[in-house]
């Protein structure tokens, strides 16, 4: 009997703590994580936001190598739909449903067996040095039963290993990933480079990026026509100078230039300085209408090595279109300068 009552007398000691457990275990799952990673967000975001990426660092994925995902709807962003199923960790979807990239991604998970859903976001802050402090949260929108708060009291350190896990293992691929950063994107090979000093003759205005080719004609022979007077030769090739881009409102602050040496002044022409910079530098040959591709190729570029880009942008005409009528052939020399 003396031993019957100690066993007795122990299991419920065991049930008051399991209960005392339900009573302070959680009523709702939540998990917060972070991690600061030497990487710029852009790079970090190109791991999160394609479901397709996610085999390379989720610990649920590596751990468990009977997962079979389908994806389908969108192909990565918003709308965008994992299913997967697994002999060991069950079956589930996820859904992206908000996103502001690079900054911020939140998904909706829902487990088969269980009700409800539970919601993820990431979210990526900039921090000075190149480096980015990510937090990766999750939080279930349905109560946890009373008699399961216990149990959720130790799932939740499992679900906390999980993310420092994950976290860990997209902070040593972003990390690898800028340690071997490539030189040519879209196809466009760029360097870095020091810009020397650079007196221009130029005319500046606002206009309609309609009007662009017309300004730049008329004000290159007036440019000439002005140097000539002033028996000057211009040390370069025609080029444009971008003070300003608005696509919103299609227009550009820009200015005809054409480089000189010697001039002090030149009537109705206004002389610009360009001290010596540190500049990205991509060659693009062919036709003017190909010229965005390489913008957005030194934009790319510039982006996950966390470059501040400054104004002016440079735009130089290597090649005279007056005496090169293929356009296959001419050469664009575009400058940006950054901090």
């Amino acid at each position: 009997m003396k031993a019957l009552r100690i066993i007795l007398g122990t299991l419920l000691g065991l049930a008051a703590l399991y209960l005392v457990l339900c009573l302070v275990g959680p009523k709702k799952v939540h998990v917060l994580r972070t991690v600061e990673i030497e990487a710029p967000a852009a790079v970090i975001y190109g791991y999160i936001y394609d479901f397709r990426q996610w085999p390379q660092w989720s610990p649920w994925q590596l751990a468990d190598s009977t997962i079979k995902n389908t994806y389908s709807g969108k192909p990565y962003g918003v709308g965008s739909v994992n299913s997967w199923t697994s002999e060991k960790s069950g079956n589930g979807s996820q859904e992206i449903i908000e996103e502001d990239a690079p900054k911020f991604l939140k998904t909706r998970l829902q487990f088969n067996g269980w009700d409800g859903y539970s919601f993820s976001e990431m979210k990526l802050e900039d921090k000075e040095g190149c480096k980015t402090l990510m937090s990766w949260s999750m939080e279930g929108d349905t109560p946890v039963p009373f008699f399961m708060r216990a149990m959720m009291i130790f799932m939740s350190r499992s679900i906390i290993g999980d993310y420092d896990e994950g976290l860990e293992n997209l902070k040593k691929l972003s990390e690898e990933k800028v340690s071997n950063l490539p030189n040519s994107y879209r196809g466009i090979t760029i360097e870095q480079t020091d810009f020397p000093a650079h007196t221009y003759a130029s005319i500046r205005q606002r206009i309609p990026m309609s009007e662009m080719q017309s300004f730049f004609e008329t004000g290159g022979g007036v440019i000439s026509k002005a140097l000539a007077g002033a028996k000057l030769t211009p040390s370069g090739a025609f080029t444009g100078l971008y003070y300003e881009w608005d696509d919103a409102g299609q227009k550009t602050d820009m200015a005809v230039a054409l480089p000189v040496t010697g001039a002090t002044a030149i009537p109705g022409i206004e002389l610009v300085e360009l001290p010596a910079s540190k500049a990205v530098v991509a060659s693009y040959v062919g036709n003017y209408d190909g010229l965005a591709n390489a913008h957005f190729a030194i934009d790319d570029y510039m982006r996950e090595r966390c470059m501040v880009p400054k104004m002016p942008v440079v735009e130089e005409y290597v090649t005279d279109p007056m005496l090169e009528p293929d356009t296959s052939k001419w050469e664009t020399r575009i400058y940006y300068f950054y901090e």
